[in-house]
């Protein structure tokens, strides 16, 4: 990861009403505001890209953050929870499978390093109590005096969840990317690709006024884009289930996937995060019966069922 082309000015971008985006060069971060003293944050950003940035912008604003909204754990969406929480005191809201997390160091660095992609030397920075937990099969939430709807999108990550603003504008998190952002996805991530094909399937009927995507933009319709997201996923399982026409090890499986969708083959993290997310391709190909296993030589081999 190139941090310094990562890291670029952090600007406040309105939407719609009272919402708004902080643009870092990594996200966007949704910011309801009614009042600069009591704005809700909806997600934190990056810590190594986006802090410095993010801070000096509320600094330079006079943004007080009141409260934070979280949609999932990853590290790009809580790496700036703890600095916010204890500058501003600011409460925050997320689900209870996030909360164990962010709160366990134990089960933070298992589900950091051993099923995401995504190296983080040290967990203990991001961790944060948690002071209110949404049931993300819950309506909406009210924060701040202020009442947000709540969209349950598992699949990127267990418990994920949208919120809409009271002006109307849908945050996404991650269950949708932008033309740009999944054009550069080699293999896309999620925790279960069935989930997360319905929660994509969701977001296209959904009618908000504009849709903030946490990467990376704001779109007034969903529908096209989240049909774009839904072929895009389904493409990279059918590459994966292509490769399997002969009995395959999981290790040349990604070879051979990395070396299809352009992914570099000599980065560590990269070939890492295509396993990882071959892997969970493989679960779902296994799970809906379109291809089989064997253990052969000390290895797993999979096949296509024709």
């Amino acid at each position: 990861m190139n941090l310094e082309k990562r890291r670029k000015p952090v600007v406040l971008e309105h939407v719609l009403g009272d919402t708004w985006c902080i643009v870092t060069g990594s996200c966007r971060i949704a910011l309801y505001m009614p009042d600069r003293q009591n704005a809700v944050m909806i997600d934190t950003g990056m810590k190594l890209t986006d802090r410095e940035g993010l801070l000096a912008l509320l600094e330079q604003e006079d943004i007080r953050i009141h409260s934070i909204l979280v949609s999932h754990f990853h590290m790009d969406h809580i790496g700036n929870l703890r600095p916010l929480k204890e500058k501003y005191g600011a409460h925050t809201y997320m689900s209870y499978y996030a909360s164990a997390m962010l709160n366990n160091p134990g089960m933070a660095r298992m589900a950091t390093f051993e099923t995401s992609f995504m190296s983080v030397p040290l967990v203990g920075p991001y961790l944060s109590a948690t002071d209110h937990l949404i049931d993300p099969n819950t309506d909406d939430v009210v924060v701040c005096g202020h009442r947000f709807g709540v969209i349950s999108l598992p699949g990127h990550a267990v418990e994920n969840m949208g919120f809409v603003t009271p002006d109307g504008v849908a945050y996404l998190s991650d269950t949708i990317l932008s033309q740009d952002v999944l054009r550069a996805v080699r293999i896309p991530y999620c925790s279960q690709c069935a989930t997360d094909l319905e929660a994509k399937a969701f977001c296209r009927e959904l009618n908000y006024n504009r849709y903030i995507l946490a990467h990376n933009g704001v779109v007034d319709s969903i529908r096209e884009l989240a049909q774009e997201n839904i072929d895009n996923m389904r493409q990279k399982i059918q590459i994966v289930e292509d490769q399997c026409r002969e009995y395959i090890p999981l290790e040349r499986l990604t070879a051979n996937v990395i070396a299809i969708t352009g992914s570099n083959p000599d980065d560590l993290h990269k070939v890492l995060g295509a396993k990882r997310n071959v892997q969970v391709i493989v679960d779902y190909l296994l799970q809906t019966g379109r291809i089989d296993r064997r253990a052969h030589d000390g290895y797993i081999e999979y096949i296509a069922i024709s």
